[in-house]
């Protein structure tokens, strides 16, 4: 292929190595430094990196975060710079007592893992989500991401033959409230939502399923 293009083994190599080498220097020096202690599991000196440049951590973190839901970001390179955001984050909430940053890290992780919002419509005076397997036999919230007005109530059904139990994940600073019972296959639980915000959950028994309501004025 490289032939092909009128391209050299050599050139393209160094090629690489340039756009490697301009991708970090874009990056830090804290940044950079903060990384390997992360690869090599020196929290020791992840502490004391975070505490020698706490005005510029919060920028940092975001940056992180940008590099991670980036278009083309490999899979693997999505769960590292996360991984690394939600550390260097956590490090400064010890250090600061600011949580900011970590609230921020996680609504986003969160949220690049859920379908587009959708403005979902009531049918028999309830928005519908539905406990199912996907295609490949996975068990999913459907729909998982979905928009309400005020005062209005969502129905969870088990249609996968297994009990739910959901519950609100407040450290990703939504709202809270939700609580179900254990919900048996083929029944139902609800909840009215009475407060405007978005409101994070997942299914205890199952962690991998969890979804979002936002509620609207």
């Amino acid at each position: 292929m490289l032939k092909a293009l009128g391209v050299s083994r050599g050139a393209a190599v160094v090629a690489v190595l340039l756009w490697i080498g301009s991708a970090q220097a874009a990056r830090s020096d804290f940044s950079l430094r903060f990384e390997a202690a992360f690869n090599e599991g020196e929290g020791w000196l992840m502490t004391a990196l975070v505490q020698e440049n706490l005005p510029v951590v919060a920028a940092e973190v975001e940056a992180l975060v940008a590099e991670a839901l980036a278009p083309g970001t490999s899979r693997r390179d999505f769960e590292r710079f996360f991984l690394m955001a939600e550390r260097m984050a956590s490090e400064f909430a010890y250090l600061t007592d600011d949580a900011g940053p970590l609230v921020k890290v996680r609504t986003s992780r969160f949220d690049a893992e859920l379908s587009e919002p959708a403005r979902s419509e009531a049918v028999d005076g309830a928005h519908l989500v539905r406990a199912t397997l996907t295609e490949k036999g996975f068990k999913v919230f459907a729909p998982d991401n979905i928009v309400i007005g005020r005062g209005e109530t969502v129905r969870w059904v088990s249609e996968d033959g297994a009990e739910h139990r959901i519950v609100s994940v407040r450290t990703h600073g939504g709202a809270g409230g939700l609580s179900s019972p254990e919900i048996a296959p083929g029944a139902a639980w609800e909840h009215r939502f009475d407060e405007p915000g978005s409101y994070y959950y997942v299914c205890v028994i199952h962690r991998t399923m969890f979804g979002k309501v936002t509620v609207e004025e």
